[in-house]
């Protein structure tokens, strides 16, 4: 049957290197001397015919000249469902007194929407990170940015929700954020202020469309718009490889074989891919586990951080009755393809995906992180981020839209959710005055799958959050039961005794 030609080509390949290098070559001589070609000429016939007289038309007969183009991979984060918006959802819990609404007026203005500079008398009127003062706009010749500087109301993107005063409701208003569209007649950006603290004092909700930027520019802005030293610096992370001649030759080899493959992977089935999405997030969000108890049980273990997390997360779904009785259930992963160091002023996406299957077929949790350790280890060796970006960008520059965006659903569709891991500052922060005492965020889902896993480290700990369509997944506080429970047991593997929360 088809499913089992599905299942049984790319172990075929796999187990034949020979066979898949030499598939490999022909596809890469097929696709570069073909395929690439006619694309090529066609892209940019439409680009000569179409597309330059619009932009040409547009730039003559407007009446605002604040308009710029916006990149082809910023727009195709509006190719978002009602039930599956690209809303990034980020809580900063802060010490001390809880803020005002003017007070928090004040540190966003000084911190976020200033010009550049050391003051807002320098004479400078720049943004230091213009999105946030640009609304999107969509016309017949395709997405711009349009700057609203002129008739920009912060009193519009601050909101407060005085009903979030424990970590659940925190979570609810979390989900919710995620759940409704941002307004697109304005920057793509909203903070809400929450009563929640462990220490009296409050909390800030952000949500940014992710149209903005990608996780590592949100990141970047994070740290720029705080107080921080260098040694709040987070570890490197995405895509580490070379770019030299050679490291550049070998990912063009293999980028139209791991295309095909992806297309012949089969579609993840059982609980967590219901036939509809309801619209409705379900989301939870665990307390601090210490980043140093993962690092002990990562070195006792002879693993990763990554690889023990990826693995409680498996052992979580098995627990929880959501793997469906499958081997494994695969998961996107996003990979920034920047380098840390790189500046985040200009805030844009530039993201590629691995597909990483958690081992949901292991009797053990002890299992799962060894078979959880593989397959990290070969995605790691492997140049499938950069070779899946090079295919990402050839769809949507050169596939009209009415084919790219079908596609890049299907295959999005294949996989039961996305896994999102940043390493977020390595010490404490301080934002206006205040004390950060925590960072939690939520990951957006998108095409077929709405089940976010997130993990963010911050200062010596580590918070853990699910998010997902309840559809989906409706005990989303039972996966992080679970995910805690997996971890206890990996301890009682080494020394016979569980640590306390």
């Amino acid at each position: 049957s088809s499913a089992h030609f599905f299942v049984w080509l790319p172990m075929a390949l796999n187990a034949v290197p020979m066979m898949r290098m030499l598939l490999a070559l022909t596809l890469a001589c097929g696709t570069y001397s073909v395929v690439l070609p006619i694309l090529l000429c066609l892209r940019l016939l439409v680009y000569l015919v179409i597309d330059l007289p619009c932009r040409l038309f547009i730039r003559i007969c407007s009446k605002s000249e604040k308009r710029s183009a916006m990149r082809v991979e910023d727009a195709f984060m509006f190719m978002e469902t009602k039930e599956n918006r690209c809303n990034i959802v980020a809580a900063i819990e802060l010490e001390g007194c809880p803020m005002d609404v003017i007070t928090l007026s004040g540190v966003i203005e000084r911190t976020l929407l200033a010009a550049e500079g050391s003051s807002l008398t320098d004479g400078l009127t720049h943004p230091r990170w213009p999105r946030f003062k640009q609304r999107p706009v969509q016309t017949w010749a395709g997405w711009f940015w349009e700057d609203v500087r002129d008739d920009f109301d912060l009193s519009q993107h601050i909101k407060v929700e005085a009903g979030a005063a424990t970590l659940q409701t925190l979570a609810d208003l979390l989900a919710r954020l995620q759940s409704e569209p941002v307004d697109r007649t304005r920057p793509l950006w909203d903070v809400v202020l929450a009563p929640y603290s462990k220490s009296g004092g409050c909390t800030v909700v952000f949500r940014l469309h992710h149209a903005i930027g990608d996780g590592l520019a949100i990141v970047r802005v994070l740290l720029q718009m705080m107080d921080a030293d260098s040694r709040a610096e987070p570890a490197p992370v995405g895509f580490r490889g070379g770019w030299n001649f050679l490291e550049c030759t070998r990912i063009l080899f293999w980028a139209p074989l791991l295309a095909v493959e992806q297309l012949f992977v089969a579609f993840d089935r059982g609980p967590l891919k219901p036939h509809c999405f309801t619209g409705i997030k379900r989301a939870s969000l665990a307390t601090e586990t210490k980043l140093q108890r993962i690092k002990d049980l990562a070195q006792a273990k002879q693993s990763t951080i990554s690889a023990i997390v990826a693995a409680c997360f498996a052992s979580a779904l098995v627990q929880c009755g959501l793997a469906g009785g499958r081997q494994e259930t695969k998961f996107w992963v996003p990979v920034s393809m920047r380098a840390v160091a790189d500046e985040a002023a200009e805030m844009r996406n530039d993201l590629s995906f691995v597909m990483m299957p958690l081992i949901t077929g292991s009797s053990s949790v002890v299992e799962t992180l060894r078979k959880t350790d593989e397959v990290i280890r070969q995605l790691k060796m492997s140049c499938t981020a950069p070779a899946l970006l090079l295919v990402l960008r050839a769809v949507m520059h050169l596939l009209p839209l009415p084919v790219a965006q079908p596609f890049l659903d299907m295959i999005g569709s294949k996989a039961s959710g996305v896994y999102s891991s940043v390493p977020g500052p390595t010490s404490k922060l301080q934002w206006g005055g205040y004390c950060v005492a925590s960072l939690r965020f939520l990951v957006p889902q998108r095409a077929g799958f709405a089940t976010g896993l997130s993990v963010v480290s911050y200062a010596g700990d580590m918070y853990i959050g699910v998010s997902a369509d309840e559809a989906a997944l409706a005990n989303v506080e039972g996966v992080i039961s679970a995910w805690h429970d997996a971890l206890q047991e990996l301890e009682r593997s080494v020394n016979g005794l569980g640590s306390g929360l």
